[in-house]
């Protein structure tokens, strides 16, 4: 995939900066996971782009502490995380609703992974939703077997600016 992020032209303060562009980011990489692209560039832009996955400080400056981490480096973790170090991860799109991705992730054909997005902003607050989904099947201890815990993780981001 050749050039993307969340806006052209540096991005827009408080959107490609923000909490809503990492998860942007981390959808459109599984969405294009899914349709079996390998890489994807995400432009990198000057000293003052909004969408700059990390921007280091000014040239006359050396300090290492005032470099500047944005969302899409987060997001690019995140992504790191879920498809694993095996390089035989394949992503499954379940998605039915636009607000509320989700993504299955198989290692060498079994499910291993989901990942679950809420983009649903609502005023009143009602903003979670439920997902009920099954695992296993098998006699504990077999493949296929249903796991006796699950880990969860979440992704979370501060916006340095």
């Amino acid at each position: 995939m050749f050039e993307t992020n969340t806006a052209s032209c540096s991005g827009f303060p408080g959107v490609s900066d923000s909490f809503g562009a990492a998860l942007w980011a981390l959808d459109w990489s599984l969405t294009l996971a899914y349709y079996n692209f390998s890489t994807a560039l995400f432009h990198v832009g000057g000293q003052d782009a909004y969408y700059n996955p990390f921007t280091p400080p000014p040239t006359n400056q050396s300090l290492f502490h005032q470099w500047t981490i944005g969302p899409v480096y987060y997001a690019a973790l995140a992504m790191a995380e879920v498809l694993g170090p095996s390089n035989a991860s394949q992503v499954l799109d379940l998605t039915q609703n636009l607000f509320t991705p989700i993504y299955v992730i198989y290692e060498n054909g079994t499910p291993t992974k989901l990942a679950l997005f809420n983009f649903v902003t609502d005023p009143s607050g009602a903003n979670d939703y439920t997902v009920t989904f099954a695992v296993g099947g098998g006699p504990t201890g077999q493949p296929g077997a249903t796991p006796s815990s699950v880990q969860v993780k979440y992704v979370f981001f501060i916006s340095p600016r």
